[in-house]
């Protein structure tokens, strides 16, 4: 028995945890009746790990193997348990980096697949579903293997499908070429949204990478001022001889893990609008040089960090709004409805997005919009649901990624593809044995 959560903390569960081992085969041999919820590294902010009433967690972190690693041609497999963190530094060293990367590390390549994660480069190379080679899923009908060509709806269906076709047990995934561990980032300062939004438009060819950060303590006449930051992988010649010698060697990163202790998490609203105050009026170089991990996992360098939020947790509301609806004036709608609730969050990002080729897709051609927002806010129970009419009537949905907390019948307005989808699922899961918290909230 164990009491798991997301990373936001809320919900927590009671739950019995059963580490998987390379010798289990078929969970129909060793597992009666209980809902079966895969769990890799537990980095889902909201249910998706967590099991239904009276399931049982499927723990993969012991299947963490490298499975084969073609350096020539930049092609993976791998099983599912292993986590980004450490596969990272071998590929790296070889030339190689991922081609679509979430901002975290440690999480498990499974369950990256399993949530279809996205980055700061979705608006040109869309999420990591279109560099998956193979997958391996062991379905109730027993051990399938699927690809793009191969039994296609049921690897679309298990790609953002959250485990409910069943447990991905391994991977094969096609990488990108790089030549050095670090990226040239451009910080240039927008005084409102509309400016934030045209200075992320200015990206160059090369730059593969951008992401807003936005103030949400900003007055209303600044409403989504913020700093757009744009980012391209360096090339070997553009080193300096002093860092050619490990140009393809991670910098040692020193991390700060926030104390258990932290009295109430040590967030609040004046501590939040002391901080985004001096992350938008502080100095800040309008180019630099910056290690790899730095810029694609800011947040891995503070330990914990999850923390800062206080025993009661935090949601993150993560949505997309997408361009034929007019999400620029929705996302001014989602900034003044936190405005007049007074929440400031620390983080608050904003990027641009294309199309997710899955059955239950995400991203629409348009923007993504996430903040973190403490479980303590006053007024947070009548703040989320009026976000959610905000977002549906711009066209938008809600990353199921992050949630914790959406109603079934605002989940089935938002993601009309669920039906066919469903019925995919149920194909190859027509018990429905693979269950999680979030499939009996919303009602799969």
């Amino acid at each position: 028995m164990r009491r798991l959560s997301g990373f936001g903390g809320y919900p927590r569960v009671d739950c019995h945890v059963w580490p998987l081992t390379e010798s289990l085969h078929d969970l129909r041999e060793v597992f009666h009746d209980a809902p079966l919820t895969p769990r890799g590294l537990g980095r889902s902010y909201g249910d998706a790990a967590l099991p239904a009433i009276g399931g049982l967690v499927l723990e993969t972190t012991a299947c963490d193997a490298w499975l084969d690693f073609d350096e020539t041609r930049g092609i993976v497999r791998a099983q599912a348990g292993i986590s980004l963190r450490a596969m990272l530094p071998r590929l790296v060293a070889a030339g190689w980096f991922f081609p679509v990367t979430p901002g975290t590390q440690d999480v498990t390549l499974g369950g990256a697949l399993a949530a279809n994660v996205h980055g700061k480069n979705h608006h040109r190379s869309g999420a990591i579903s279109g560099f998956v080679e193979r997958l391996t899923v062991l379905t109730e009908r027993g051990e399938q293997e699927c690809g793009p060509a191969t039994q296609s709806e049921l690897f679309r269906a298990t790609l953002g499908g959250f485990g409910a076709t069943g447990l991905i047990r391994e991977a094969t995934l096609r990488l990108r070429p790089i030549e050095t561990a670090w990226i040239d980032v451009r910080s240039l300062r927008g005084t409102n949204l509309e400016e934030v939004l045209k200075l992320l438009d200015t990206a160059s060819d090369d730059e593969e990478y951008s992401i807003a950060w936005i103030d949400t303590s900003a007055p209303r006449r600044q409403l989504g001022r913020g700093w757009a930051l744009l980012g391209r992988h360096v090339r070997a010649d553009e080193l300096s001889p002093r860092l050619q010698p490990s140009r393809l060697r991670l910098p040692r990163r020193r991390a700060w893990r926030v104390p258990q202790w932290l009295p109430g998490g040590g967030l609040n609203r004046a501590t939040a609008w002391a901080f985004n105050a001096w992350q938008y009026h502080g100095p800040r170089r309008q180019r630099t040089l910056t290690p790899l991990t730095d810029w694609f996992y800011p947040l891995d360098g503070v330990v914990d960090w999850n923390r800062l939020y206080g025993t009661q947790g935090f949601v993150q509301y993560h949505c997309v709004l997408p361009h034929e609806r007019d999400a620029v004036r929705g996302i001014g709608r989602l900034l003044e409805a936190l405005a007049h609730a007074g929440a400031s969050s620390f983080v608050a990002g904003l990027k641009s997005m294309s199309r997710d080729e899955v059955l239950l897709p995400f991203a629409q051609p348009g923007y993504t919009f996430g903040v973190d927002l403490s479980r303590r806010l006053p007024g947070l129970t009548e703040l989320l649901p009026t976000m959610d009419r905000i977002v549906l009537e711009h066209g938008g949905r809600v990353a199921l990624s992050k949630d914790a907390r959406l109603a079934p019948d605002v989940f089935r307005q938002m993601y009309p593809e669920f039906s066919h989808w469903r019925s995919v699922v149920r194909h190859w899961c027509p018990a429905s044995r693979f269950r999680s918290r979030l499939a009996e909230r919303l009602q799969w």
